[in-house]
This record gives C-alpha cells, sequence and structure tokens, in this order.
C-alpha cells in the first residue's frame, strides 16, 4: 500500500516521495486502519473505545408473606407477681381464623396452665370424661387457675412431699413462666408470659 503512494522520477528507477498525500492513500490508509484491529471503530480521536460487557442487576427477591396458623391462642394474666401457694384466675384467648368450628373431645377444659421453671416440670392432669367441646370461629376466652404450687406431690416420697391434708405444697420462690398446656393440639404453643412467684 505504501508503494502506491510514491512515483518514479526519471528514468533512473528511484522513488521519491511526494510532498503531499493523495486521497487515495489517505483512504487506503484509513480502510486499512479499520479493518487491522477486526471490528472495532476508530473514535474520532483515533483512540480504539473501550469494550464495556452488558451488566445486569439481580431483581431484589420477592418479600414472603408471613404464615399465621389458623388457630392460635394466648396466656392472659391479671398480675406478674404470686404468693407462693396461692391461686389466681387467668384467661387463655384462642382466636379461631380457620372458617370453622372446631370441634374437639375433652372434659370440663381444653387448656391449663402450669408455672414451670428450670427446675419445676409439671404435667397436667387430665380429667378421664369424654365430651364434645367446639371452639367457635373468631375470638374465644378460657378461664382457667394458675396455683404456685406443685401439680403433683407424693405422701411419703421423693418430693415433693404431700402436705398433712394431701395438698401439694407451694412453689418455691423464683422465676417460672405460665405454660400453656392442651387436652389436644389446638393451636400452636404461645410464649409464655413469665411471672415471679414470692415468699
Amino acid at each position: 500500500m505504501w508503494a502506491a503512494c510514491f512515483r518514479r522520477k526519471g528514468g533512473r528507477g528511484q522513488r521519491r516521495r511526494t510532498g503531499k498525500t493523495p486521497a487515495v492513500c489517505l483512504s487506503a490508509l484509513l480502510l486499512t486502519g479499520c479493518t487491522a484491529g477486526g471490528n472495532h471503530a476508530l473514535s474520532p480521536r483515533g483512540t480504539l473505545p473501550a469494550r464495556t460487557s452488558p451488566t445486569s442487576t439481580p431483581a431484589p427477591p420477592a418479600a414472603s408473606s408471613p404464615v399465621t396458623a389458623p388457630l392460635s391462642a394466648q396466656v392472659i394474666l391479671p398480675s406478674k407477681r404470686m404468693v407462693a401457694g396461692s391461686t389466681m384466675t387467668a384467661h387463655v384467648i384462642v382466636d379461631n381464623r380457620s372458617g370453622q368450628a372446631l370441634k374437639v373431645g375433652g372434659c370440663g377444659s381444653l387448656f391449663q396452665v402450669l408455672l414451670t421453671s428450670a427446675h419445676v416440670h409439671p404435667q397436667p392432669a387430665w380429667p378421664s370424661c369424654i365430651e364434645p367441646i367446639s371452639v367457635p370461629v373468631g375470638v374465644s376466652k378460657y378461664t382457667v387457675s394458675v396455683m404456685a404450687s406443685y401439680s403433683m406431690c407424693d405422701q411419703r416420697g421423693p418430693p415433693p412431699v404431700c402436705r398433712k391434708a394431701g395438698q401439694p405444697p407451694p412453689l418455691p420462690p423464683g422465676q417460672y413462666e405460665a405454660t400453656l398446656f392442651q387436652i389436644r393440639s389446638i393451636a400452636p404453643p404461645p410464649p409464655p408470659p413469665t411471672i415471679w412467684v414470692t415468699q
């Protein structure tokens, strides 16, 4: 290509460079520059533009809606403190969002609330009778008795040993949890409220 931009002088076979570059040569040089570098095009200043790779921003994960059980229960205490050996009346609130009444076989009551701790693990005692009990749609309230005493005792041992009248002894002072027990699996166990037993 450069040879086309020179011409012979006289008959000596010498080549001399002309003072001006013909337009054809300039066009050819530009064309050569365009094709020599592959598919890159020259920028107005004669430099190759930087290659940019396409980037994609991932879409944020969709917020998951919380899953709620069709039935829920809650223990409501009138006080956060009890004297050892005393009894208080509490309530269990049940919210039935299943759209239909729940039929449960029980006797007397569906719920018990017992005081538990790291050292006290009571077990509820249920009556042996069976009768149909309905948990209606919506919010319903059930009355329960909470005792600051052991739920069971033994006449001779091991501890706790029953009193002379056969009653369980009072709980030792300390921090407890008002734990909900159900005669059947009606609702997920709620977080038990804290209660303090005093002397």
